[in-house]
């Protein structure tokens, strides 16, 4: 805990009550949707009979890459330059070397 500050004109009892809201742990369990065990397909008739401009149409996914899942991947196909942060490579134990 850091001291000082506002913490220190908290009567006793303010005090303890501010540990058991630091100290508080809770295992997360997730909690899955009922379709969630269903996987999702696509293929050809789920396609649109024409598509205008198919690039303009982007889509935000959450891929699992190496036993790791990543969050708000921006797939689309207008883009000729594909970034992806240092810390994303560390997840997944890719060497700089190997770039």
């Amino acid at each position: 805990m850091i001291y000082g500050g506002p913490s220190t004109q908290l009567t006793a009892r303010q005090r303890k009550r501010e540990r058991r809201e630091v100290f508080v742990a809770r295992m997360a369990v997730p909690q899955y949707l009922n379709w969630s065990s269903t996987p999702i397909t696509f293929n050809r008739d789920d396609l649109p009979d024409r598509v205008v401009a198919p690039s303009v149409y982007p889509l935000v996914v959450d891929p699992i890459i190496v036993n790791t899942r990543l969050s708000k991947v921006l797939m689309d196909g207008g883009t000729s330059l594909n970034i992806i942060y240092l810390e994303i490579l560390d997840l997944l134990d890719i060497e700089r070397a190997q770039l």
